[in-house]
């Protein structure tokens, strides 16, 4: 079967990407690579892997401004956002406080576009790569929105389980809600859900 149109040259690139060891050839290849942003179906692709291959040329603050483009774009759009852990780390090691200010940024165009859950999903995400102040940050303002707005069930119930794990009290303040939630009063499983809620802070 053919590979549709632009793939074969993709995968073309990627293999000569492996063979790579100069900081120049590289940056070429970077650069080749910025023509597939404007594809639907290899955009993020193509950005993450320039932003990789212009952090291994040494280009780092343009590196930097590739991948905080990539993820700006995508939170503005309401996308989920999956962070490359090694490319977190180069840019972390490039610039700490602009990549916190880059995942603050993020949340808030997430937040922006109304979508609460990839807001959370961010959090784990981060709290698991090591940015547990941010993760923290970006937490509140979920349970603040949770608090303050009309009851989103399956978010509360996972925001819970966060706080939960984390031996924090404002599980149970969000716990009493869903409690008493009319679909959801009957049923069994979320009255042992709570009672493990409580025994675990």
């Amino acid at each position: 079967a053919e590979l549709p149109d632009g793939l074969l040259t993709w995968n073309l690139l990627q293999i000569i990407q492996k063979q790579l060891e100069q900081a120049g050839h590289r940056t070429v290849l970077a650069a080749a690579l910025k023509n597939y942003e404007s594809s639907p179906l290899l955009s993020q692709l193509a950005r993450q892997e320039r932003a990789r291959l212009l952090f291994q040329a040494g280009r780092a603050s343009r590196a930097r401004r590739v991948y905080r483009q990539l993820l700006l774009s995508r939170a503005a759009d309401g996308i989920r956002l999956e962070i490359d852990p090694q490319l977190r780390e180069l840019f972390v090691a490039d610039d700490a406080d602009a990549w916190q200010q880059t995942v603050r940024d993020c949340g808030r165009r997430l937040l922006g576009a109304k979508r609460l859950r990839a807001v959370f999903e961010l959090s784990v995400q981060l709290r698991t790569l090591g940015d547990v102040d941010v993760a923290g940050e970006l937490l509140n303002e979920v349970v603040l929105q949770l608090q303050s707005r009309p009851m989103q069930p399956a978010l509360a119930v996972l925001a819970v389980d966060q706080l939960r794990q984390l031996k924090d009290g404002r599980a149970e303040d969000l716990m009493l809600p869903l409690l008493s939630e009319p679909a959801l009063a009957d049923d069994p499983r979320l009255w042992r859900f709570a009672a493990q809620v409580a025994d675990d802070l």
